[in-house]
């Protein structure tokens, strides 16, 4: 019984996949085609302050991903590297402006 409708499910499934999938590509060809005419009235429509923050937004987001933060990861690693190796290293401290230290 339970394989019965097991395999009636797999059938109906495989015929609504038949006539869905024409569609789905048709729609996806549809919004190819409607970017590809909308695109020249997408800069037109636009101001130069549009542009400009789309422009530094674009920018800082490369630079945050390519630049900044493998700088920061290396630093990171620096000072993982440094407190590893002087952790055996007592630290002066400073009470009122005058070093002290644990005795």
């Amino acid at each position: 019984m339970a394989h019965e409708l097991l395999q009636s499910q797999r059938f109906l499934l495989k015929r609504a996949k038949r006539k869905l999938l024409p569609l789905m590509k048709l729609i996806k060809l549809l919004k190819r085609r409607r970017q590809k005419l909308l695109l020249p009235l997408f800069h037109f429509a636009c101001t130069s302050e549009d542009i400009n923050n789309l422009s530094h937004s674009l920018m800082l987001q490369e630079a945050l991903s390519s630049v900044i933060l493998p700088a920061m990861d290396g630093l990171i690693k620096s000072i993982s590297l440094m407190a590893k190796e002087f952790a055996y290293v007592s630290m002066l401290s400073r009470t009122h402006g005058r070093g002290c230290s644990i005795s």
